[in-house]
């Protein structure tokens, strides 16, 4: 079942504390029979593109998948399941727009209090993503584990360290800070 890891975290990946709550990855039967699949693909590097793809061998082997801009959609045999979310994972998610960037946090302090600060980035394959910016290095952007103990910190002494860079690769699990899910570096890649 490792394709419902990478759909898992892709979903994941997608998630920022609004998307989650308007959208969503539908899997349905048929009465084919079958399987219908809707994944919705607003406000996510995906947005935007369209595709269209039919395979058919047999009245069990079969599926057609396409995408609107907006969802993408899909239609299967019973035994085609696997087959459309490989697709969506190697054809659709991999073909998204290099322009979008994801806000994604690295922990910067962890004495008392634990603080994360934002970069922005690109997906490039589950929960891989590749550094594109670091926005200026300000408290309000700062996300905090909890707001227990946030008196105690003298913001104006964080310092920015570990530094990131533009470029860098980091692998991202998707946390609750402070009741907001984000998506949080967990391990740098390539520095």
């Amino acid at each position: 079942m490792e394709i419902i890891d990478h759909i898992s975290k892709w979903f994941a990946s997608q998630c920022d504390g609004d998307w989650e709550h308007e959208s969503c990855i539908k899997i349905n039967t048929i009465d084919n029979p079958g399987w219908s699949i809707s994944i919705d693909i607003r406000n996510t590097s995906l947005e935007g593109l369209e595709v269209s793809h039919e395979k058919s061998t047999s009245d069990l082997d079969w599926f057609k998948a396409s995408s609107n801009g907006l969802v993408f959609s899909a239609f299967c045999g019973v035994e085609n399941l696997t087959d459309v979310l490989n697709f969506f994972m190697s054809d659709v998610a991999t073909r998204g727009n290099s322009d979008f960037f994801y806000d994604i946090y690295h922990q910067i302090h962890d004495q008392g209090v634990k603080i994360w600060r934002p970069y922005k980035a690109t997906l490039l394959e589950d929960n891989s993503f590749e550094i594109k910016e670091a926005p200026d290095f300000s408290p309000k952007d700062f996300k905090f584990e909890s707001f227990d103990n946030i008196d105690k910190v003298d913001l104006s002494k964080v310092k920015d360290e570990p530094k990131l860079n533009a470029g860098d690769v980091v692998e991202c699990q998707l946390m609750n800070l402070a009741d907001y899910p984000a998506n949080v570096i967990t391990k740098v890649i390539n520095h």
